[in-house]
């Protein structure tokens, strides 16, 4: 969960970030191919809004290797789940302290979509798509949930329209968005 110190406080993680990262990469022609490097540029300081998320566990989709390198970018992955390590500069004095991309805060565990890739060291993310990790959810649970689980709500509620009370036959409820149906 949201661990803190022994005087109570969230533990700040460094702010300092290695010039190159582990990451599963597009490569080839359109980028379809999936390359696995340990000299992957990190992602640049985060602008204001978003968040740099040091990744603790990311998760796989079929949607993810569907994706071309030209829209998507190099690194693979949307899920992603984490710990904030900086923030989007909001207040334009640089340093990044003080600023918070709502609600988060520096030590923040938080999962949700990646906007940089999410299967490499560090990610870049939206705070608007992000929420806080419950702590009764480890990083690898709460990064199996975004994609699979918001297809599977947006299916059931948006496009079969089911409202409480609604019956519902699930056939075939196999992989993540029939688990989370």
């Amino acid at each position: 969960g949201n661990s803190r110190n022994s005087e109570g406080k969230k533990p700040k993680p460094s702010n300092m970030v290695p010039e190159t990262m582990r990451a599963a990469i597009r490569t080839g022609l359109l980028g379809y191919t999936l390359t696995f490097t340990d000299r992957h540029p990190s992602p640049p300081s985060p602008e204001p809004g978003q968040v740099l998320l040091e990744v603790r566990s990311a998760a796989i989709n079929p949607v993810d290797y569907k994706l071309p390198r030209a829209a998507f970018g190099a690194v693979y992955g949307l899920d992603v789940s984490g710990v904030v390590r900086s923030v989007g500069d909001v207040d334009g004095d640089g340093d990044g302290e003080g600023d918070v991309a709502a609600p988060f805060q520096v030590g923040d565990e938080v999962f949700g979509r990646s906007s940089s890739g999410s299967l490499a060291d560090f990610s870049i993310a939206s705070a608007s798509e992000l929420t806080a990790k419950p702590g009764g959810l480890s990083h690898d649970e709460a990064a199996a949930l975004p994609v699979a689980y918001l297809t599977g709500l947006e299916a059931l509620r948006d496009a079969g329209r089911v409202r409480e009370g609604s019956a519902v036959l699930i056939v075939g409820a196999s992989g993540g968005c029939g688990l989370a149906g």
